[in-house]
């Protein structure tokens, strides 16, 4: 839920978020949701908390979302929010690494758009884990690796058949 303090949003724009009952929709979702304001987050649905293997809601309130995301990755996601304008509301969907609070790497597709609420901008992002998608393709390419390898290591050899009973070899 929402948090109202100071680490996070303006009051006005709290009861703007709350006003409706659709915060109560976002909360829901099945899909990971995250809302943040300078970078901070001002808003996590539960199904982020457990993407992230948190506990509770609380314990995201006013953190950078950068602390959450892989540190090779963090850069780029750096550079795809400042990114975000007026003209350029929204990022197209990524694959990146998060750290989660169980210390264990994850693997996500996320998408983030600007939004505009009475004059504040904040950003609201989306997230799917596809860690195990990520594992079945790494297994899929070092299967296919080592196929490859197999057939590149051997040595062809063509046999002509001369007659029924008799081959003869052609190459090596």
């Amino acid at each position: 839920m929402i948090s109202r303090d100071e680490k996070s949003a303006p009051s006005e724009l709290y009861d703007l978020l709350m006003d409706g009952g659709w915060m109560d929709v976002l909360q829901q979702h099945p899909t990971p949701q995250v809302i943040t304001k300078n970078r901070k987050i001002i808003f996590i649905n539960s199904a982020a908390v457990n993407l992230f293997d948190g506990i509770n809601i609380e314990s995201f309130m006013g953190k950078d979302i950068i602390e959450l995301i892989h540190p090779l990755d963090q850069e780029r996601i750096f550079l795809r929010i400042n990114a975000l304008t007026k003209q350029n509301s929204q990022n197209a969907p990524t694959k990146i690494r998060i750290n989660t609070v169980a210390n264990k790497i994850k693997y996500i597709i996320s998408s983030s758009a600007l939004v505009q609420i009475r004059e504040e901008s904040i950003v609201i992002a989306t997230g799917v884990d596809v860690t195990k998608l990520h594992k079945m393709e790494k297994s899929l390419k070092e299967s296919e690796d080592s196929f490859k390898r197999l057939f590149e290591n051997m040595h062809d050899v063509f046999y002509r058949t001369i007659c029924p009973a008799r081959k003869r070899c052609l190459c090596p």
